[in-house]
């Protein structure tokens, strides 16, 4: 029923993009700085569940890198990496309005990366179309929602909003190019693909239990 205002966000980024090698080696690096003012969070209310409300401000620093890499005619190599910092800058407590940002945390994924390999069947196989495997590995750092570091539940108080790091393998096999229809105008795919390669369990988000210790978003299986 209060309502809450708006939050304003002001972002820099500085980037390059760029080929070397005979265009074999694409980069794209951009740094980047987004600031929060007046930003909007949800928090706890007591008796009375949870509530939008206007707290304050945070700092959000990061580096972005995308590279593409032609190994060889059939082997493509791609890396992307994201690296991302972050800080309150304020934070005032809507039930007391006492200044508490040095008792708020919130954990960002430092690190997240993906490394994909691609393959070109040579044509020799005599295959009716093109084929090409790919292989994808992809990794997110530890997060958290935002943390009130004076809540005495557990020795840290980041523990059950703490989603850990997980990594996942993704693969792909496709023949494409398959010639299909009147007087072969047409086109056809075929593709055999697994994701999450090694049916690994993970988190992708963690909760404070509410009739439970701890609750939490699972990932999904192996498909």
């Amino acid at each position: 029923a209060k309502g809450f205002d708006p939050e304003t966000i002001k972002s820099f980024e500085l980037g390059m993009k760029g080929e070397f090698l005979e265009r074999r080696l694409r980069t794209n690096l951009a740094v980047f700085q987004s600031k929060f003012t007046n930003e909007q969070k949800s928090t706890a209310q007591l008796s009375r569940g949870w509530q939008t409300v206007n707290v304050g401000g945070s700092t959000y620093n990061g580096l972005e890198l995308d590279v593409t890499a032609a190994l060889t005619d059939s082997l493509r190599l791609g890396v992307s990496y994201a690296y991302l910092h972050h800080k309150y800058d304020q934070w005032i407590d809507p039930r007391t309005g006492l200044d508490v940002t040095g008792t708020r945390d919130l954990i960002v994924p430092k690190n997240d990366y993906a490394i994909n390999l691609d393959y070109r069947f040579p044509d020799l196989l005599g295959l009716p179309g093109k084929l090409d495997a790919n292989l994808n590995y992809t990794h997110r750092d530890s997060t958290t929602t935002p943390v009130d570091l004076t809540t005495a539940l557990y020795p840290d108080p980041r523990t059950p909003l703490t989603t850990p790091a997980f990594s996942i393998w993704n693969a792909r096999l496709a023949l494409s190019q398959i010639k299909a229809g009147p007087k072969d105008e047409g086109r056809v795919t075929v593709a055999l693909w697994v994701k999450n390669l090694t049916n690994k369990k993970y988190l992708v988000m963690a909760n404070p239990g509410w009739i439970s210790d701890m609750s939490g978003n699972w990932g999904e299986p192996r498909s």
